[in-house]
């Protein structure tokens, strides 16, 4: 019963909870409150709606954490699977300063935009991964059942040498396969391993996410996803009159990408030596666009610069739904050309010898 019961505990602090139920809890919460619900009211109240089992026990432990007279961000920490960094470091602002329902609701805003994009790319990927995955079915059909018997149909070594470059070519990788299979397995699994390892260290991480941004089209993309939420998240707390060091560093904890994130923190330290705004982006060796530099440094002039921020954000948001647009363009490009490629591939490398031979 003790393991059943760790188990169950280690599930509910570790299973992992949909995107749509954060939402739904956030968003939900959210409207309690405003409506007039104490915390554990609408904790209680919430609880009984989630489908996840697990997150509904994660809720009703949160309430009790709440009645031990401890605050939301706190309950919310304790599930660093469910709730980053971010989330909590948006809602204890929200504690301090007293505006819960505006943290509230731009933390759903920020998980909306994420489920936004998240479905996007969703709609993007799953097709050329159906055409890939039928592909290389496909052609480990081919070389299961079809080369044998090509195979069975040459005879002499002379035949087989008489057979086009791309067939002998398959009839290698065929032969290596099976007497080296078990090689080939262990190389793939030490370089992924080695991949998973390098890219989880701080440092593998920065060069990782460095080479990521140098990528055509795709770095362009990242680029702008990044600045789409530094710029709507940073605006957000200016406009909750969070202090800018306390803006700043929620605003870094809410970057996955370690370029932007290094960035933002040299920032909150320059703003700490008495260092302008205007002066610690301009001075960050080029990461961020001379747009942005612009308008921070106007903005802070005119005073107005939560507003630009967010007028700069819908800007990027607009050109990232431009750029995956065509970015699925480019992708179903490529997948006629795959497609063209193997057809012909197959038919050189099969079906030709095959008529030859008979």
């Amino acid at each position: 019963m003790k393991t059943l019961k760790h188990l169950d505990d280690w599930l509910i602090k570790n299973a992992p909870t949909p995107l749509k139920q954060k939402i739904f809890f956030t968003e939900n919460l959210q409207v309690m409150i405003k409506s007039g619900l104490t915390l554990p009211e609408a904790l209680n109240t919430l609880s009984l709606q989630v489908e996840s089992r697990y997150f509904r026990k994660k809720i009703s432990q949160i309430e009790k954490i709440i009645d031990s007279g401890r605050s939301l961000s706190s309950g919310l920490a304790k599930f660093p699977k469910t709730f980053s960094k971010f989330d909590c470091n948006l809602i204890e602002a929200g504690e301090i300063s007293d505006s819960l329902e505006e943290s509230l609701a731009e933390l759903t805003a920020c998980l909306k935009t994420d489920h936004e994009l998240r479905s996007k790319i969703q709609s993007i990927t799953t097709y050329p991964l159906i055409i890939l995955v039928t592909i290389f079915g496909v052609s480990i059909g081919l070389i299961a059942f079809v080369l044998p018997k090509l195979l069975s149909l040459s005879k002499n070594l002379d035949q087989i040498k008489s057979l086009p470059l791309i067939t002998r070519v398959l009839i290698a990788g065929n032969n290596f396969s099976q007497h080296h299979g078990l090689f080939i397995i262990l190389i793939l699994t030490i370089l992924i391993a080695g991949i998973v390892y390098l890219t989880s260290s701080p440092s593998g991480q920065r060069r990782s996410h460095y080479v990521l941004l140098r990528c055509p089209i795709i770095g362009l993309l990242i680029e702008k996803i990044n600045l789409a939420r530094l710029t709507r998240i940073f605006s957000s707390l200016l406009r909750m009159n969070l202090p800018t060091i306390k803006a700043l560093n929620i605003t870094a904890s809410a970057i996955n990408n370690a370029r932007y994130k290094q960035a933002l923190n040299k920032i909150e330290k320059d703003i700490k030596k008495g260092i302008s705004l205007a002066e610690s982006f301009s001075s960050s060796e080029g990461k961020f666009p001379p747009l942005l530099v612009q308008l921070v440094s106007v903005g802070e002039q005119s005073k107005k610069l939560e507003e630009l921020l967010a007028n700069l954000a819908d800007s990027y948001e607009r050109q990232i739904s431009n750029s995956l647009g065509d970015l699925a363009a480019i992708i179903e490009l490529v997948l006629i050309l795959i497609l063209i490629t193997w057809m012909g591939g197959v038919a050189l490398a099969i079906i030709a010898p095959m008529v030859a031979l008979t």
